[in-house]
């Protein structure tokens, strides 16, 4: 997998890693293609052209994206170490967009996958930054 492509790069199997690539090539390369179709279908494109199946599908598949971001973060605070920087800010909005998601539309998306990794991570910058308050 190209790191310069892609957020994610697999050294092997057990680890995954993040690249420390520009915040718009990981959000628009790996997340967000799987995401925008749930998030876009959702909000943007009318009730009687939705296609429900691809949302859900979708859906499904930024559950699993996330999870690998959820197991990086079980090793490190955030997303490139242990300092808050510019990719962090990236997830962060995709992450803020999947539990709107969820809570808005929770048929319509099917379960969320508990992330608990994820969780703390996403708390831990909405109470040390505004950048939550920022993008509402």
């Amino acid at each position: 997998v190209s790191q310069s492509r892609y957020a994610v790069s697999t050294t092997d199997q057990s680890s995954p890693s993040w690249s420390i690539r520009s915040s718009n090539t990981r959000q628009l390369s790996t997340l967000w293609p799987a995401l925008r179709i749930p998030f876009l279908g959702l909000t943007r494109v009318p009730e009687a052209e939705r296609d429900y199946l691809a949302i859900h599908k979708a859906f499904q598949e930024s559950n699993r994206l996330l999870g690998i971001l959820d197991a990086v973060l079980s090793k490190q605070s955030y997303c490139s170490g242990s300092n808050f920087h510019l990719g962090d800010i990236a997830l962060t909005l995709c992450v803020k967009r999947w539990y709107m998601l969820s809570d808005q539309y929770p048929d319509k998306t099917g379960p969320r996958a508990e992330l608990h990794h994820i969780a703390r991570w996403y708390d831990q910058i909405c109470k040390s930054t505004q950048l939550t308050k920022a993008v509402e």
